[in-house]
């Protein structure tokens, strides 16, 4: 089977359909970040770890108690600290150990529960930090709502007529032709793909501006002894997953007018 015989078929609205549903795969994987302990893991909004005990506190002449950061680096150098890493998700956390392995979840007292024991093993309680960024500054159900209008939008897309055979009543020849999609249905999956862009920018803007503004309040308040990044992947599905909609938005316009323009030029 050649499926080369086939590309005549992949129309418009096949190109705008892919589209969509790369976008969905990309908001999906963003929302399943941290979920668990396999590629996962790297999926994050913001993590979190504990510098090195030989770490020289911030220090600046802006500080009124400059003893303060001596006091976070002396607390941590006298730590016997289990944490390496602590990464926050929308809807999970995973904590990497100091033995390589890691413990994911979406219940942060089910984290605590598992390291728990030495007081020492988290002396800044960065897992209840982190548990506060993520119920108090993250707001993700607006991506769901994108996701399910981006779904029927797709499903819409997928009832536009495709190229068909059908024989010339002149010549008796078959013809391959393509009716124009109907202008509701075209109208409502422009709709919904609109939608669906806001509601994403939304999103990944909230998510973006919090996570930029916790890395740099929790580097300030913890004086230089917790390091602070924020996730590249999880930027990547949110603004990429906006991009890749109103590319589609867009190419729904462009088609929606053209199908106009040409109904103009036949009348």
């Amino acid at each position: 089977m050649n499926p080369v015989r086939y590309l005549p078929f992949f129309s418009y609205h096949h190109a705008l359909m892919v589209l969509n549903i790369l976008a969905i795969i990309l908001w999906s994987v963003l929302l399943a970040g941290c979920s668990s302990s396999n590629g996962l893991r790297n999926v994050y909004l913001l993590s979190l770890s504990y510098k090195p005990k030989s770490t020289t506190p911030l220090a600046d002449p802006l500080q009124v108690n400059p003893s303060i950061g001596d006091t976070f680096s002396s607390a941590l150098s006298r730590s016997n600290s289990t944490i390496r890493q602590i990464n926050i998700s929308h809807m999970s956390i995973c904590v990497g150990l100091i033995s390589e392995a890691w413990i994911c979840g979406s219940n942060a007292q089910d984290l605590v529960n598992d390291i728990k024991g030495d007081p020492q093993s988290d002396p800044f309680n960065l897992i209840w930090a982190a548990d506060k960024f993520q119920n108090e500054s993250i707001f993700y159900p607006l991506y769901f709502v994108a996701i399910i209008f981006t779904s029927i939008s797709t499903i819409l897309l997928a009832t536009f007529p495709g190229w068909h055979e059908e024989e010339d009543s002149e010549t008796g020849s078959d013809r391959e032709i393509k009716p124009f999609p109907s202008r509701p249905v075209s109208n409502a999956a422009l709709a919904l793909s609109s939608l669906a862009s806001v509601l994403s920018f939304v999103s990944v803007f909230w998510q973006h501006i919090a996570s930029a503004c916790a890395l740099t309040l929790f580097e300030s308040l913890t004086y230089g002894t917790v390091q602070v990044h924020v996730g590249a992947a999880a930027m990547i599905c949110g603004w990429f997953g906006f991009g890749i909609v109103c590319i589609t938005s867009l190419g729904l316009v462009i088609m929606i007018l053209s199908i106009r323009v040409l109904s103009m030029l036949t009348d």
